[in-house]
C-alpha cells in the first residue's frame, strides 16, 4: 500500500509521489477541474508545479508501459515521454532523467510531458516502497524545457503560474507597468497568416471564372492545359516537365524508405514474388501442355495422311 498522507512542507517541484486509486481517495473530487483521466490513477507522479495560493499541485504522470520499453512505441508517441534512469535514454533526443543521490525507481519508467494535471496535494502519497525520490536539479530543468515544446499554449494561457514556469518572458511582460497606456495582453498571441489578410488585398472584385486574386489582382486567361504557359524566366520545360517528374521521383523514394522500415512491407513483397513465381510457373506449364497437344495432333494428322496416300497408291 502507498504511504500515509503527506504534509505540504515535503512537497516541492521534482519530487516523485504516488497517485492512489480513485476509490482509495477519501476526498470528494466531483466538480474538480484539471483532474487526470481514470487511467492515470494508481500511478507514480512527479510534482511539476506547486501552487502558491491554493492547496493544489500540478503533476505529470509516470508510467512503465506494462514493462515494455519506450523503443517499442512509434516515433510520434515517443516524443511526448522522457525516460527515467534505469531506463534506456530517449531513442531520438538521447535524454535521460536521473534522481538525486543515485536513487532509482523499481521499474523502468517514463514521464508523460505532453500534458499536466492539477490535483489537491492531500490525495498524494509516498511511493509504495516508502522511499522519497526527487529529480535532480538538472533533470528537472530538462523536464521543464522539454515540456515547453509539448504542452499546448491553450492549455496554460489561463494558468499564470504555469505560464511563469514555461514562458517566463510572457509573465514578466504582463507584470510591467502600463503608465496609463492601453496595452495588448502578452497572453494573446497575434494572428498569423499564410497569405495576406483580406484587408491588405486591393479593393478589386470580379466574378470572372478565371480571375486569380493571388496573381497581383489581374485578370489571367489561362491557356489550355496541353499548351503550357511560359514562365517569366522562359524555362517552362523545367517547370512543366522536369519538375513534376523530379517531385514524383522524390515522393516515390520517400515512400520506399518509409515502407522499407516496416517488416510487414518486406513480408508482403516476398509473398507477391512467390505468388508471381507460382503464376508464372503455372502459365509456363499450361503453355507446355498446349504445345505438346498441338505437336501430338500434328503427328497424328501426318501419320493418317501418309497412310491414306499409301492405300490409295496400292489400289491404283
Amino acid at each position: 500500500m502507498p504511504g500515509q498522507q503527506l504534509h505540504e512542507s515535503v512537497l516541492h517541484p521534482g519530487c516523485i509521489l504516488f497517485l492512489p486509486r480513485k476509490d482509495e481517495i477519501a476526498l470528494d473530487l466531483e466538480g474538480e477541474h484539471g483532474l487526470p483521466p481514470p487511467g492515470a490513477f494508481n500511478h507514480p507522479v512527479v510534482v511539476f508545479l506547486k501552487r502558491n495560493t491554493e492547496s493544489r499541485v500540478a503533476i505529470l504522470i509516470i508510467t512503465s508501459f506494462g514493462g515494455k520499453p519506450l523503443l517499442d512505441k512509434s516515433e510520434g508517441f515517443r516524443r511526448g515521454y522522457l525516460p527515467i534512469h534505469p531506463s534506456q535514454p530517449h531513442p531520438e533526443s538521447g535524454l535521460l532523467l536521473r534522481l538525486n543521490n543515485g536513487s532509482t525507481l523499481d521499474k523502468a519508467s517514463c514521464v508523460k510531458i505532453c500534458e499536466y494535471y492539477t490535483v489537491p496535494y492531500s490525495i498524494l502519497r509516498n511511493l509504495r516502497n516508502g522511499q522519497r525520490c526527487t529529480l535532480s536539479s538538472t533533470s528537472y530543468k530538462i523536464l521543464v524545457n522539454q515540456a515547453k515544446a509539448f504542452i499546448s499554449w491553450e492549455h496554460i494561457r489561463n494558468d499564470p503560474e504555469a505560464t511563469a514556469l514555461l514562458h517566463p518572458g510572457h509573465s514578466r511582460a504582463r507584470s510591467m507597468p502600463t503608465n496609463g497606456y492601453r496595452t495588448i495582453s502578452s497572453i494573446t498571441r497575434p494572428p498569423t497568416y499564410s497569405r495576406p489578410a483580406d484587408s491588405m488585398r486591393p479593393l478589386i472584385t470580379t466574378t470572372h471564372p478565371r480571375y486569380h486574386p493571388s496573381r497581383h489582382s489581374r485578370l489571367v486567361l489561362e491557356q489550355p492545359f496541353w499548351i503550357p504557359a511560359p514562365s517569366r524566366s522562359g524555362n517552362w520545360g523545367y517547370r512543366y516537365i522536369v519538375a513534376p517528374i523530379w517531385s514524383a521521383a522524390k515522393a516515390l523514394v520517400r515512400l520506399i524508405i518509409c515502407l522499407g522500415s516496416k517488416p510487414v512491407f518486406w513480408q508482403c513483397l516476398m509473398w507477391l514474388l512467390i505468388l508471381g513465381a507460382c503464376v508464372y510457373g503455372i502459365w509456363a506449364i499450361f503453355v507446355a501442355i498446349i504445345k505438346a497437344i498441338s505437336d501430338l495432333v500434328d503427328f497424328i494428322r501426318n501419320a493418317i495422311g501418309g497412310s491414306v496416300v499409301k492405300v490409295y497408291a496400292w489400289f491404283s
